[in-house]
């Protein structure tokens, strides 16, 4: 935290400050640009003569901004964060290559990002015009037609992805769907059709159809009648949205599941299948599966046969980013078809154009390659008018372009060398096998990391989080197997002894091999690899290399549009254990190669003999005294017996035991207190859940001595001591912490980045803010979390964990199709997870029971490795609840629909303010709403329905006015704030009724979002934050929306005796009633006090509700709501302004004090902390935000931040309002 200078009162009506740097301010203040290169000059006169600068009327309505800059000592540019959204976001943390530049001449488009306007499919993209590949041959592609129409590229292979979870619907009593793939032949002997038909009963049947025509050199037709209706009868009632918004339809439906034998093999690259049926409304096709000998065909997919070109749809252009101003001398194009008249042109920075070469259909060298000879400076190369061509490289020859430089290798860290950083590359091969040939040039990759963060670290790609970027990242490219290789020298220290490789995380599946031999296999993902290679290293240079196998069931590329949503899931669940959420869901887009790489840490151990691992101690609290009963694992290396002494400890308390292993061989050592008196009935600091005591932590080890005390192996690691019992698991489950009753509230994680890139920094910064927010558990949803640093994070700050397996709703996916391997990786990954005090229990499966087999042996692993956990089958079903809902409801609603039950998913979109609207979304597509927000989340429909949430927001505001010089999306997310704030309140106010407790969907955001979070992608806070914070105060009083009551509620603490007092003020800040009441508040109770009823419908009041300690006076909680009159909108769009007045607090805490000076209620009042650069200083953490003030009113808050997140500027805390219009700038001695 930054130490503020001095203790200051902000006075109004002094001096101005000179008119330019007013001139500056208003450009920060309004605008949100960054002030020009004075700026600094200016902040250090205003530091010098402490002036203070009011501007008046800055907007008729809606917000406006006050100001106080905060001082602190700034640290080394060496020190600072890489930047708001970037991840990982420590350069300690970040192994990445650095981007140089050079003066070599060379190809200078090699490997650089390219944009595009379009493109013919979602693997044609520009990306390939500079991936090093020239093609031959043309591309293969398909296109689908329903009714003659072709469908866009994000539908054409939603009935052929082998995959029940996907479906195309086509309209009529006649209907044709149509496949025709370009440039490659389909092989089948039988082609099935799944779906059913929807059809009016009121007219009669008449004839039923369906046929099946495959066209190659040869024509054939297949047909098959019926006089009877076909299929089997499907319920009444059609579900029309698959994420869990039912919607019905009047028509009865028939399953249907049709089977054309092609009478023989048949070669054929077109299929058209017409349905017949009079009475038909639609047909909804889910699969066609092709089959060939009774297997289905997997090679049906253009992403499946790659080929390096990008295949314009129009006239379509793309440009490539040089990544810096360079001397250009030639460009050469390599077409497979004419360049039909198009224009090459370049840019200094991609607005501007200029013609560099006019592209007419005469080609050179050898009639593939146009070569353009032509010097001109440009950091940009358009081709552009290009007609539906079919492009396959652009090369860009001259000097000064830049370069990826290799990160160093990490080095010695905590007793590991690790192999993080350092020379390694990575290139798309033909196959995972060590017969591979490289497809095309090497990069630079980034390890540990996603092969697709590799490429993007490298230059290779464009930002594929921002605006529709990912749509220009090709997804055949990286459908593909990967090598990478580098080279690595043993420590010194390490020879003589066993040296073991380790791989923490690789997806999917991986073949490792060193010097040329093969020296282990991972398969899955969260799968540990530990290998000895002590006969196979040498002295000096050894060669890895790591030959990593895709998914063999990614699935169909997933695109959202403004209206809606694509289907959850899809085949990818058939690999798990994989990143099953990376196909795509309704809250995070397709990745395209699903996560392939090497994600974890990859590192070098020694050992004489012996490795420990997995600790955990199991632990009863009686009486408050606890009894542990620690076990570790202890493993053989050498091909003889060792026998020696296991020592341990916990904090003071130390043990030992004599043990021998046999030869290469694996033990759990179990430490019972029965036989270790000195492990029973101790008075331990206990770990704590946030709110309930501090999450102690004490140091623990374990270190193993041969009996010759020749070898040493040694392990350490934190204990948390603790006990969690349950009750009533299968009706109302209940948990208890150390005998105390504990409430779950927190919120699901889906994924933590979406590029696998979070690490410690962003761990803990996220955490944290459940923390704030009062929160006390965190669901890792289907286990698509898998660091540990994030357990550590949640040891840290209090917050447990419910751990789920890999294993999504059955809707969204089918079964996993290797059960071993999911065993395996489940053995293993418990085994990891085991030792951390903050996870919870476990949960086998999303909205549904695992397969009886998983089930079982899931429930015998976890009562096996940590034994008294709870392994229970369903996240909503039995003593648990789920189901949603996940739309914005009224908050009265919310009050409505409790199930008496922990409750595992309920949700509503959360719009993110407009600076993180900015970072995500280009210029042009910042309103209206319009499928780029669908792209990010936001759609109108869906589980989402983000017209719900407009619905709502319209009801408080009605029409409004945009205020002139303000972006009408500033307007709405501001005014979406309130929605946030009191939606999410309303969410667990209402589960405070009967505290079960609630987890939400979800608190955290893995990509740029506008739904399902609390804070954005970028760690800016949303008022959903504060909400959540306020209606989780240990001790709080709240109104119940549905019944009028005046509540308070106790979830943890001891009895109080509260005096509650409740006030209405106009929105004018006239006080209109009042009333007071004292209550006994018992621990763990909700108790009612009061009605609290508006005094005239027609007029809304401002509800001020404070709970005051009987015993000493103290303020335990205050609430404030609104109750809304018939003319709402009137009234909130009449109230005067506010003026607000900043100081420091007296008590020299460095605290804020925010004072409503006016006499009219200020309202929405928010905190934003920015760098004297203009942009916001996250991640922040405000004491309170989004509030209310009274007339005369103060509030202090305290603000925390890390001067590394600065920049190194100085920050300016703004304040804005919804009738804020005081803009104050202070400054400091």
């Amino acid at each position: 935290m930054l130490t503020l200078k001095k203790n200051y009162s902000l006075k109004k009506d002094n001096i101005m400050l000179p008119d330019i740097f007013t001139r500056y301010l208003l450009r920060l203040l309004i605008k949100n640009t960054n002030f020009v290169n004075e700026k600094n000059t200016y902040l250090s006169y205003i530091m010098r003569h402490n002036n203070v600068l009011k501007l008046r009327n800055l907007m008729k309505k809606g917000l406006a901004l006050s100001t106080l800059i905060l001082c602190g000592t700034m640290p080394s540019m060496a020190q600072h964060s890489r930047g708001i959204g970037v991840y990982p976001g420590n350069p300690n943390e970040f192994f990445g290559p650095k981007i140089e530049k050079d003066n070599e001449y060379r190809n200078l488009a090699l490997h650089r990002a390219v944009y595009q306007s379009g493109a013919h499919d979602l693997n044609l993209t520009a990306q390939l015009l500079t991936d090093g590949v020239i093609a031959n041959n043309q591309p293969a592609y398909l296109e689908v037609l329903t009714n003659g129409k072709p469908l866009p590229h994000n539908e054409r292979k939603l009935t052929i992805n082998n995959s029940e979870w996907s479906r195309i619907p086509v309209e009529g009593s006649t209907a044709t769907l149509t496949y025709r793939w370009s440039n490659m032949d389909i092989e089948a002997d039988e082609v099935i059709v799944e779906g059913f038909v929807a059809y009016d009963q009121d007219k009669p049947f008449e004839h039923y159809s369906m046929q099946c025509e495959v066209m190659g050199a040869k024509s054939h037709t297949f047909t098959l009648k019926s006089d009877t209706l076909p299929g089997r009868p499907r319920r009444r009632k059609v579900i029309n949205d698959p994420n869990k918004q039912t919607e019905e339809a009047t028509a009865m439906a028939r399953e249907l599941k049709e089977t054309f034998k092609l009478k023989g093999k048949r070669t054929f690259n077109s299929v058209e299948l017409t349905f017949r049926q009079n009475n038909a409304f639609y047909w909804s096709i889910k699969e066609v599966t092709f089959m060939r000998k009774g297997k289905a065909v997997r090679t049906i997919f253009p992403a499946q046969r790659f080929t390096s070109v990008w295949k314009a749809e129009k006239k379509d252009w793309a440009y490539v980013d040089l990544g810096t101003m360079a001397n250009i001398e030639e460009v050469r194009l390599h077409w497979l078809n004419d360049g039909n008249n198009g224009i090459l042109e370049i840019s200094d920075d991609a607005k501007n154009w200029k013609p560099f070469a006019v592209l007419t259909n005469s080609k050179q060298n050898d009639g593939k390659v146009q070569v353009v000879k032509h010097s001109a400076s440009a950091r940009y190369v358009r081709v552009s008018n290009t007609d539906a061509a079919c492009l396959s490289e652009i090369e860009v020859y001259g000097r000064g372009g830049v370069k990826a430089v290799a990160h160093a290798e990490q080095g010695w860290n905590k007793g590991k060398y690790m192999l993080n950083g350092g020379n390694w590359t990575i290139c798309p091969i033909s196959n995972p096998t060590l017969k591979s040939e490289p497809i095309g040039p090497e990069i630079v990759a980034t390890v540990p990391a996603t092969v697709l963060s590799s490429y993007y670290n490298a230059g290779a790609l464009p930002d594929p989080n921002f605006d529709d970027n990912l749509s220009m990242i090709s997804e055949s490219f990286f459908n593909r197997d990967f090598l990478y290789k580098r080279t690595f020298q043993v420590p010194s220290k390490m020879k003589g002894r066993r040296i073991l490789l380790n791989f923490d995380g690789i997806n999917w599946k991986a073949i490792v091999v060193l010097n040329g031999k093969q020296v282990g296999k991972i398969e899955g993902a969260f799968m540990r690899g530990q290998f000895d290679i002590t006969d196979h290293v040498k002295d000096g240079e050894n060669e890895l290399c790591v030959y990593v196998e895709k998914n063999a069931n990614p699935g169909a590329r997933k695109t959202k549009t403004g209206e809606n949503t694509s289907f959850n899931g899809g085949v990818l669940g058939g690999d798990n254990p994989t990143f099953h959420a990376t196909i795509g869901w309704d809250w995070i887009t397709t990745i395209p190669g699903r996560e392939v790489g090497i994600w974890n840490d990859v590192y070098l151990t020694s050992t004489e003999a012996v490795t420990i691992s997995d600790p955990i101690v199991n632990t009863t609290i009686t009486d408050g005294k606890a009894t542990m009963t620690p076990s570790v694992f202890v493993k053989n290396h050498l091909a003889t017996p060792v026998k020696g002494i296991l020592r341990g400890n916990i904090g003071d308390i130390c043990f030992e035991k004599e043990i021998t292993l046999a030869a290469s061989t694996e033990a759990e050592i179990t430490f019972s207190p029965e036989e270790y008196k000195q492990l029973a009935n101790q008075h331990m600091k206990l770990w704590w859940p946030n709110g309930y005591g501090k999450p102690h932590m004490y140091r623990a080890s374990y270190t193993f001595h041969t009996e010759q005390a020749k070898s040493t192996a040694h392990t350490s690691y934190f204990a948390g001591i603790r006990e969690v019992t349950y009750k009533d698991e299968m009706s109302r489950l209940q948990l208890y912490i150390n005998g105390q009753r504990f409430i779950p509230l927190g919120g699901n994680w889906g994924f933590s980045e979406n590029h696998l890139n979070y690490r410690g920094r962003e761990y803990d910064i996220a955490v944290d803010y459940h923390k704030q927010m009062n929160c006390t558990m965190i669901r890792n949803w289907v286990g698509q979390t898998g660091d540990e640093e994030f357990y550590e994070a949640c040891d840290r700050h209090g917050i447990m964990v419910w751990q789920d397996f890999w294993l999504a709703n059955p809707a969204d996916g089918p079964n996993p199709h290797n059960e071993p391997m999911f065993m395996a990786n489940a053995n293993d990954y418990v085994r990891r997870i085991r030792r951390y005090p903050s996870i919870a229990l476990y949960c086998g499966r999303n909205e549904g029971y695992p397969p009886e087999t998983l089930d079982k042996q899931l429930s015998q692993l976890v009562q096996k490795l940590v034994p008294g956990a709870l392994y229970f089958p369903s996240s909503a079903d039995d003593g648990v609840s789920g189901h949603g809902p996940y739309r914005a409801l009224p908050t009265k609603e919310y009050f409505e629909i409790q199930t008496g039950k922990l409750h595992s998913e309920r949700g509503m979109p959360n719009v993110p303010n407009f600076e993180s609207l900015k970072r995500m979304l280009a210029p042009e597509h910042l309103w209206p709403q319009n499928e780029f927000w669908g792209k990010h989340d936001f759609t109108q429909k869906g589980a989402q329905y983000g017209s719900t949430f407009n619905q709502l927001t319209h009801e408080r505001f009605g029409d409004y006015t945009v205020p002139a010089g303000m972006h009408p999306a500033d307007m709405y997310t501001s005014l979406a704030q309130w929605q946030n704030f009191e939606g999410y309140r309303a969410m667990y106010e209402s589960a405070n009724l009967q505290r079960q407790g609630l987890i939400i969907w979800m608190s955290h955001s893995c990509w740029p979002s506008m739904v399902w979070q609390t804070y954005d992608y970028y760690f800016d806070p949303t008022a959903a934050l504060f909400g959540i914070k306020k209606a989780c105060e240990p001790l709080h009083v709240q109104y119940n929306a549905s019944t009028a009551q005046v509540q308070l509620v106790n979830l943890m603490k001891p009895a109080h005796d509260v005096k509650v007092i409740a006030k209405m003020y106009t929105l004018q800040g006239k006080e209109v009633w009042s009333k007071t009441i004292s209550k006994h508040l018992p621990t763990d109770s909700t108790v009612n006090c009061f009605e609290a009823l508006a005094p005239n419908a027609e007029v809304s009041v401002m509800l001020r509700l404070e709970a005051i300690s009987e015993f000493n006076g103290e303020l335990l909680s205050t609430n404030t709501y609104f109750l809304w009159g018939n003319k709402s909108h009137s009234e909130l769009w009449c109230m005067k302004h506010a003026d607000l007045q900043l100081s420091y607090s007296n008590d020299n805490s460095n605290n804020i004090v925010v004072t409503n000076v006016s006499d009219i209620p200020a309202l929405m009042v928010r905190m934003n902390l920015i760098g004297s650069d203009g942009e916001q200083i996250l991640p922040v953490e405000y004491s309170d935000n989004y509030f209310h003030l009274l007339p005369g009113e103060r509030k202090v808050i305290s603000i925390k931040w890390n001067p590394r997140d600065a920049r190194g500027t100085s920050p300016i805390l703004m304040t804005s309002g919804f009738n804020v219009d005081n803009v104050v700038h202070a400054s400091y001695k």
